[in-house]
């Protein structure tokens, strides 16, 4: 699960996010010596978010070594129901999050990578950028290895700006 965090993760709410093969804790307060914290254990939050799942209010798509979860309508109309019942300070973390993170979060979603095995025995690594949901770059690469093709997929994830100006800079 990697090992990580955020401090803070909500500036103004001194709220700071950790993670390690643990679980994700989130505490309040000073680092050192929170005033606050939670442990979620990995296996409880595999569990919620299998039950969001099950329950059709999420979604999730596995692309290479990630789970990308995504909320469908009937959950975003579930979290309609139940906004009332949402503290305030905590709806206003979470804005503060995704206003802070939302460059990092926009890339995890705008730039994608994958590869497969393909019927003829090469390797394809698909490589896709997104703005706004609208594919800027779509590109399916062949080549003769695994190795080369995860490789592949790792500089798309590093290099897409380059590669893009690239392109584009050769191709008008």
């Amino acid at each position: 699960y990697g090992v990580g965090g955020a401090y803070p993760a909500v500036g103004d709410r001194n709220l700071d996010e950790s993670h390690d093969p643990k679980g994700i804790k989130i505490s309040r307060g000073r680092i050192m010596q929170p005033d606050a914290e939670v442990l979620l254990k990995w296996n409880k939050v595999e569990k919620r978010i299998g039950e969001l799942i099950d329950a059709g209010l999420v979604t999730a798509q596995s692309i290479r070594n990630r789970t990308h979860l995504t909320i469908t309508g009937e959950g975003r109309e579930t979290l309609r129901f139940f906004q009332n019942q949402i503290n305030d300070s905590i709806k206003s973390d979470i804005d503060d999050f995704f206003r802070e993170n939302e460059i990092e979060l926009r890339n995890e979603v705008s730039i994608l990578a994958d590869y497969y095995k393909s019927t003829s025995g090469e390797y394809e690594a698909h490589l896709i950028a997104k703005d706004k949901n609208v594919d800027l770059v779509n590109i399916t690469i062949s080549v003769p290895s695994e190795e080369t093709a995860a490789a592949i997929c790792d500089n798309w994830q590093k290099k897409n700006q380059d590669i893009y100006q690239y392109l584009i800079s050769q191709l008008f």
